[in-house]
């Protein structure tokens, strides 16, 4: 019989922590050391109305309650005034009790908050109580535990606020702080730490600058919504996993996946599991196909727990043995000789009905459970309802394997936890008929798991439970142990045929097909399955696909047994080889899964043509430009574009190249606007490993059809035909110093030849032979008319002007650079005469001609 022993401190009181006591005695003991005066024990039921206990006057006194009642010692001395002791409880559960203390509490709701604290409900995992006006707060917590969550609930039934104490408070302080702080504690997809080790991480997230971040979004949650757990809060879950990522936290974040190793010495056999998942297996001595040794290899999650370990039920107990995550086997003990075994791993999900597997399932599935109960409460302890804990633990193996089948990449908040959790508040309320305070506890708590599950990429900060439950990186194994060796139980059916060579840097596809052995594979259910197996480079120093750097690359074949992947060549010439091996180990040299093949730098050569066209300026020349890079004997083969890159440069002139189509050899050059002479460098550059290119370096020319600054510039130019201007000056026109006040002058002007010149250095020169005639007022009294005539006299205009070709516009325009007051010209004037039509023997233009404004139409042709 076990007894419950409860010791207090207070004043002159000592207090020694108690357990739990088993249901079939009911017996709770109390005792009170080092204190002075006649003691009286008291009980409540309700720690308002207190009553003494008959025949409980001495210091050690033990009853048998049927309920939870509380306890306390009131101490009497003559001339003093009564001394009570703090209250203990004896909490009654299903079929044990705990022994409980009550502490004080007292909620802070963040400034500026209407929240009124009386609407709110504060909860442990043995308690609950309305919280007072002033914001305190009593309840019940387990001698036993040295961590507490405590929270505040809403009226509405949503988590407000937390808090997660270690050790014992002078008062239990629900804060901004306290929240943040259980939020990162009970993260639930991390791996579960000594209680000792907790402070130090504590103090580190409270000093960590990011955590006022999540403090802030805390706050905007209670004043805003109110519901903590939502997954509507992605900043407040962001600002969490800030903090979760940090390095000082790695040790309850993710470990690198590890893998069953099997290790073989004489007739020794041992298996090395170096995951996180649990795994059960066996020896079969074939080909009578006798398990005659069955057996489980823990993973890190139970080898690191002492509560998985040694906190299990009837129904769930283990061999020492099977907690190791290291099992060693002599062979020879199973006393046959000369004998093929073929052990045996399941992770329980390969669903092939083996009994292995189906172990591994329950195991697994009982792991995940107690682990998430663990996280998410300190108060593990107290799930001692056995028929409640199955009917849990049925409900997530039951959605585990529904998900995993239906979908080989499960997703484990979307697929498993998030309907799994939905289901469990029915089970804890039919179980419990909501009347036990931990299943209620947890009914609140479980809703952690909403604020997470929205964001994306969380397996990438999660222990453990992703690498069993993501279908897409089970492993389940099988090796054949014969004559001190072990091979695969999986065979490649057929495999990629290579090239006797390929060029350094290449990219080669390589693809296997692989099957079960009929003789060995272990699977019986005849539904076809993937295969992990590493793709491994074995000389020549390649590389994988995803790994360019790396020698090795794991693998998994479709459910059809089909796996590729794109193997670098490197870039050394030589004899390169790559192989493909099943299981956990890597033989470097497996024989009948090996590609082998050698590289070579291509000697390669670059030819061109269609070069020196003649095309319009602004247009794509007639024929494409083609660039064939040659390799090969003679140099006859065409390189594929893949290979080689193609850049340009203008040398001369403006204009453009573009690819025919991303594959091609062949080019379009559009010239620029320019006349004359083009000129466009192409380089051609190889893509890997810096191959060689002969004449890498072509230069491509291109000229238009006329020159026309060429032909303007190349003679002097003469009108065919004549051309008349009538003038009207006014009487005071500086035209003439002559002409006075008597009226105005009027003349026609006929330029009978008109000759051009277009000077190479830009001066324009116009000269012309012609006559006018006209009248003229002479400046005297009588203002007589005097008429004048002036014929074939070749003049020219003694005017400083340049001239310009602008090919975009076919215009010559000519700039007046001085100033001109007989011709009312302006310095920097200019007029513009628009090429109509050019040959090398004709040209026409059409213009305003300068100081008369005529918009004249001329042909000139050679002089």
């Amino acid at each position: 019989m076990r007894k419950q022993f409860v010791h207090w401190l207070f004043f002159c009181l000592a207090l020694v922590s108690a357990g739990v006591v088993e249901a079939q005695t009911k017996d709770f003991t109390l005792k009170l050391d080092n204190y002075r005066g006649d003691v009286q024990w008291e009980q409540s039921y309700d720690k308002i109305t207190w009553t003494n206990i008959t025949g409980a006057s001495t210091a050690n006194f033990t009853t048998q309650p049927s309920k939870t009642t509380y306890y306390r010692a009131k101490i009497t001395e003559q001339g003093c005034s009564p001394i009570y002791s703090g209250v203990k409880a004896a909490f009654i559960q299903d079929k044990a009790i705990i022994s409980a203390r009550l502490i004080t509490g007292k909620i802070v709701l963040p400034s500026g908050s209407v929240i009124n604290p009386e609407s709110l409900t504060a909860f442990s995992t043995l308690d609950s109580c309305k919280i007072r006006q002033d914001s305190s707060f009593e309840l019940l917590i387990a001698d036993t535990i040295k961590e507490n969550l405590l929270f505040a609930v809403d009226g509405k039934g949503d988590i407000l606020m937390l808090g997660y104490f270690i050790g014992s408070q002078t008062q239990y302080l629900i804060t901004t702080e306290s929240t943040g702080i259980a939020l990162l504690m009970i993260y639930p997809f991390q791996k579960p730490i000594a209680t000792e080790k907790k402070p130090t991480l504590i103090n580190q997230f409270k000093s960590d600058t990011s955590f006022q971040k999540l403090q802030d979004e805390i706050n905007k949650v209670i004043k805003g919504s109110g519901k903590l757990f939502s997954e509507t809060n992605k900043d407040l879950a962001d600002a969490s996993l800030v903090l979760l990522k940090r390095d000082y936290n790695k040790i309850r974040l993710r470990n690198a996946e590890g893998k069953p190793q099997f290790r073989i010495t004489g007739s020794t056999v041992a298996v090395d599991n170096l995951g996180s998942y649990t795994f059960v297996g066996g020896i079969y001595k074939m080909p009578e196909n006798i398990n005659v040794k069955p057996f489980m290899v823990a993973g890190s999650i139970l080898y690191n727990s002492s509560f998985l370990k040694y906190g299990r039920p009837a129904e769930y107990k283990l061999d020492k043995d099977d907690m190791d995550f290291i099992r060693t086997f002599d062979l020879s003990s199973f006393g046959y000789q000369n004998t093929k075994y073929e052990i045996r791993l399941r992770s329980g999900l390969a669903f092939d009905n083996s009994d292995e597997d189906k172990l591994a399932l329950d195991e697994n599935t009982y792991e995940l459970t107690m682990t998430l109960f663990e996280l998410i409460s300190p108060d593990i302890s107290n799930i001692t309802n056995n028929d409640c804990r199955s009917a849990v633990i049925s409900s997530l193996k039951s959605h585990i394997s529904s998900a995993v089948a239906l979908n080989p990449k499960t997703n484990l908040i979307k697929d498993v936890y998030d309907p799994f959790l939905t289901e469990t508040y029915t089970t804890l309320v039919d179980c419990n008929n909501d009347v036990n305070p931990f299943f209620k506890f947890f009914k609140y708590v479980f809703k952690v798991i909403n604020l997470y599950k929205q964001l994306e990429g969380l397996e990438k900060v999660s222990f453990g439970y992703f690498d069993w439950v993501n279908g897409d990186k089970k492993r389940d194994y099988c090796s054949i142990l014969y004559e001190n060796k072990a091979v695969d139980c999986f065979i490649v059916k057929s495999q990629t045929s290579l090239k006797q060579e390929y060029f350094t840097g290449d990219s080669v596809k390589i693809e296997i097909l692989t099957e079960a052995d009929p003789k060995y594979y272990p699977y019986e259910t005849g539904n076809p399955k993937s295969v992990d197996f590493y793709w491994i480079d074995l000389k020549g120093g390649g590389g994988f696909e995803r790994v360019p750097s790396g020698p090795v690359y794991q693998g998994k074949t479709n459910l059809s047994g089909k796996a590729s992947i794109n193997w670098f060549m490197p870039c050394t010439a030589g004899e390169v080889k790559a192989g493909v091996t099943f299981g956990i180990s890597h033989p470097y040299t497996p024989p009948d899964n090996l590609f082998a093949t050698k590289t070579v730098i291509p000697d390669l050569i670059t030819v061109s043509s269609n070069n020196e066209q003649v095309g319009s300026p602004s247009k794509d020349l007639e024929y494409p430009l083609f660039i064939f890079v040659k390799y090969g004997n003679g140099l006859t083969d065409i390189l594929p574009k893949s290979y080689y890159s193609v850049s340009w440069k203008n040398i001369k002139g403006t204009g453009s190249v573009r690819e025919t189509s991303p594959d091609n050899i062949s080019y379009y050059w559009k010239l620029g606007p320019e006349e004359g002479e083009q000129v466009m460098e192409a380089t051609i550059t190889a893509k890997y490993c810096n191959w060689p290119i002969k004449s890498n370096v072509i230069i491509f020319k291109a000229t238009t059809a006329l020159d026309t600054l060429a032909i303007l510039q190349s003679q002097t130019w003469k009108s065919t035909e004549a051309l008349w201007m009538n003038f009207q000056l006014g009487a005071w026109n500086d035209f003439s110093d002559d002409v006075g006040p008597c009226g105005t002058i009027s003349y026609q002007m006929v330029f009978e030849e008109i000759y051009t010149t277009f000077v190479p250095s830009g001066d324009f020169k116009w000269s012309f032979k012609g006559s006018y005639k006209g009248d003229s007022l002479v400046n005297d009294s009588t203002c007589q008319i005097v008429r004048v005539e002036w014929n074939n006299k070749t003049e020219a205009i003694p005017l400083a002007w340049k001239w310009e070709y602008i090919p975009s516009l076919k215009i010559v325009r000519v700039t007046n650079t001085d100033d001109d007051d007989a011709l009312d010209l302006v310095k920097g004037e200019n007029f513009d005469f628009q090429i109509i039509s050019l040959t090398e023997t004709e040209i026409e233009i059409l213009g305003t001609m300068p100081y008369s404004g005529a918009v004249t139409r001329l042909k000139l042709r050679p002089k």
